[in-house]
C-alpha cells in the first residue's frame, strides 16, 4: 500500500491535493439537499458509515486485513471534533467556524510535527514565517466569506445551518446563555467559536496516533481508522440514549423517542455522497500526512478552504468586494503553502 517506501513526495503532494479538493466539496451534496433539522451526532454517523463501508476497498488495490487499538484512539479524536466543528457552524456560522478550525489545525499540526516527531525542516523560523502567511491567508478568506446579517430565507442555505428553527435568527446573535448555574455568561456565538477551537485543535489529532502504530503505513492505517471510529461512534449513541434515560427518568419509550432521526428518506443520498467524498479525502491525507509529516501534510491539506470558497462563488454565497478579498486572501494562503512545502525535508 502507499506509505513511505511506496509512495514518493511527489505522490504525496497529488494525494494532499486531492484530500484538499474532496474536503473542500463533500459539504456541496448536503447544500444541495432539502432542508432537514438533523442532529450533530446524526451528520457524524453518515460519515462515518460511509468510512467504514469504503474502507475495505484498499483490500483489491493490495491492502491488508489488519488492526491497531491506536484507530480507537483516532477515534476518540476525530468524532468528537467533529460534532464540535458541527455545533460551531450551528452557533458562529459557517466561514467562521470553518476559519477558525482550519487556523488552529495548522498550529496543532505544526506542533506535533515539528515539537513532538521531530520532523525535519530546512529551516524552522522559515517555515514558521509561512505558517503565518498561511493562517493570515486562511483568517482574510474566513473573514471575506463571512455571512451578511441579513439572511434571504430564499436562498440555499447550508443544511447544517438549518439545523434548528431559531439558527439563522442567532447566528448573529448576542443573545446571552448562563452557564453552570448563572456562574458564566456567554453567548451562542461564543460557543460556537470554541466548539470550532475544539474541533481544530482536539479533532486535529485524528492522525497523531498513527505515528505510533509500528508496521502501518498511511494506507494501511485507514481500516483501524475507521473501525475505530465506528466503534467510538456506538458509544456516544450508547451514551445519548443513557442520557435521555437519565432525563426521562427511566421512560424507554420517551428515551427512544428523543433520540435524533437519521432522516432517512432525505438525508440517505446526499449524507452518503457527502460521506464518501469525506472518506476519499481522509485515506489520501493518511498517505500525505504519512510521507510528508503531520506539520507539513496535515497543514497544506487545509487548502480544502479554498475550494469551499470556490464552491461558494459558483453557487453565488460570495458576491461584489467578497469575492475581491477572498481570491486576496486564497494568495497568501497559496503562497504560505508553497513557503511550508519548499522548507519539508526527509
Amino acid at each position: 500500500m502507499l506509505g513511505p517506501g511506496q509512495c514518493s513526495d511527489n505522490c504525496a503532494w497529488a494525494c494532499g491535493l486531492i484530500a484538499a479538493i474532496f474536503f473542500g466539496s463533500f459539504g456541496v451534496p448536503i447544500k444541495l439537499s432539502a432542508k432537514v433539522s438533523a442532529d450533530p451526532l446524526v451528520m457524524q454517523t453518515y460519515k462515518v458509515l460511509s468510512g467504514f463501508m469504503t474502507c475495505w476497498l484498499i483490500i483489491p488495490l493490495g491492502g491488508e486485513i489488519k488492526f491497531t487499538p491506536l484507530g480507537i484512539i483516532s477515534g476518540m479524536f476525530w468524532i468528537p471534533g467533529g460534532m464540535a466543528g458541527i455545533y460551531g457552524i450551528q452557533n458562529a456560522g459557517l466561514a467562521v467556524s470553518v476559519g477558525t478550525w482550519s487556523s488552529f489545525i495548522v498550529i496543532t499540526s505544526f506542533c506535533w510535527g515539528i515539537l513532538v516527531f521531530g520532523e525535519k525542516l530546512k529551516s524552522v523560523p522559515s517555515t514558521m514565517c509561512g505558517m503565518m502567511l498561511l493562517i493570515i491567508g486562511l483568517v482574510g478568506m474566513s473573514t471575506n466569506s463571512a455571512p451578511k446579517e441579513k439572511i434571504d430565507e430564499d436562498l440555499d442555505v447550508d443544511l447544517i445551518e438549518k439545523q434548528t428553527k431559531q439558527h439563522v435568527n442567532n447566528i448573529h446573535s448576542s443573545d446571552k446563555i448562563e452557564l453552570f448555574n448563572g456562574r458564566i455568561s456567554t453567548t451562542r456565538r461564543k460557543l460556537g467559536i470554541a466548539g470550532a477551537v475544539v474541533n481544530g485543535t482536539w479533532g486535529s489529532c485524528k492522525y497523531v496516533p498513527m505515528h505510533y502504530a509500528r508496521g502501518y503505513t498511511g494506507a494501511d492505517y485507514l481500516i483501524s481508522f475507521c473501525t475505530g471510529s465506528m466503534f467510538i461512534l456506538l458509544l456516544v449513541w450508547i451514551g445519548r440514549f443513557l442520557h435521555n434515560m437519565s432525563i426521562c427518568g427511566g421512560n424507554l419509550k420517551q428515551a427512544t423517542e428523543s433520540m435524533p432521526s437519521l432522516h432517512l428518506r432525505k438525508l440517505w443520498l446526499p449524507g452518503f455522497s457527502a460521506g464518501l467524498l469525506y472518506s476519499i479525502a481522509n485515506f489520501c491525507s493518511l498517505v500525505t500526512v504519512d510521507v510528508l509529516g503531520q506539520g507539513v501534510g496535515y497543514s497544506f491539506i487545509q487548502s480544502s478552504m479554498m475550494v469551499s470558497g470556490f464552491w461558494s462563488i459558483y453557487l453565488g454565497e460570495l458576491q461584489g468586494q467578497q469575492v475581491k478579498g477572498w481570491l486576496a486572501s486564497s494568495i497568501l494562503a497559496i503562497l504560505g503553502i508553497a513557503w511550508i512545502s519548499f522548507e519539508h525535508q526527509h
